[in-house]
């Protein structure tokens, strides 16, 4: 599992690391890691390259358009959270 993030290496390692999470990762991929952000592919598809797994294969779950349209340029299936979050937090 990864986590790709458009979000800064620095403030994400912190965060992954004060929750606890940092370890349930193979692999970490930020902006600070690629050339392109969001809505480029690349990040998506350095993820998936440092888990040695084909892009077809992946599973994006991703909270904004951009990046919905990043998973889908590298052609992953996506699953948008942003509706899941209004049903499950009620807004």
């Amino acid at each position: 599992m990864a986590v790709a993030s458009g979000g800064d290496g620095h403030c994400l390692m912190a965060t992954l690391n004060a929750r606890g999470y940092r370890s349930a990762f193979n692999a970490i991929v930020t902006r600070d890691d690629v050339s392109d952000g969001k809505p480029s592919p690349e990040i998506f598809l350095k993820a998936a390259s440092l888990l040695d797994v084909a892009p077809n294969e992946c599973l994006v779950y991703e909270d904004s358009d951009e990046g919905v349209e990043a998973a889908r340029l590298a052609n992953m299936d996506v699953v948008d959270v942003r509706p899941l979050r209004r049903v499950v937090l009620g807004y």
